[in-house]
């Protein structure tokens, strides 16, 4: 059943790779106008909210994709860009700014994330669930130059 979810998850993810490297287009500035220096393309980082829980916990025990699907499908009708995914081992949480939280984690289970660039969704989605971690950060930056990577 886990394995089910993820994929239908994976495909989500895949199918929205697209729309990210557009927003990150969408959000680059260009510098460097003189004659002397080549135009360079400067990335404007972007505020991204997130949820943090066990798979365990999101696709077992809470009817998470559930939400999900139901949140999609608002979207499609409202026609709107989906501005939410799910990151399996998520790789921004190896960034520094969340030591603190990595040393709350049991690091015999896995984790993922629900990433949004709403915080009211995700304030929604932390009320919601009850059992997560909630938390912010930018991206791209130096610590994070991909915001939805996953570890694995």
């Amino acid at each position: 059943m886990l394995k089910k979810i993820l994929r239908k998850m994976r495909k989500v993810i895949n199918s929205l790779k697209c729309y990210i490297k557009e927003k990150i287009f969408r959000s680059t500035i260009e510098t460097g106008s003189s004659k002397d220096s080549p135009r360079q393309k400067v990335y404007k980082p972007i505020l991204y909210h997130f949820v943090l829980g066990s798979n365990n916990f999101l696709f077992k025990e809470e009817p998470l994709e559930e939400i999900l699907r139901e949140r999609t499908q608002h979207f499609r009708r409202t026609k709107k860009p989906i501005d939410f995914w799910v990151v399996e081992s998520p790789q921004f949480l190896a960034a520094d700014q969340f030591k603190e939280m990595r040393s709350l984690l049991d690091n015999d289970k896995s984790y993922s994330a629900v990433v949004s660039t709403n915080p009211l969704f995700i304030t929604w989605l932390k009320l919601r669930l009850h059992n997560v971690g909630k938390g912010t950060f930018l991206s791209p930056t130096k610590e994070i130059p991909m915001a939805l990577f996953s570890q694995k």
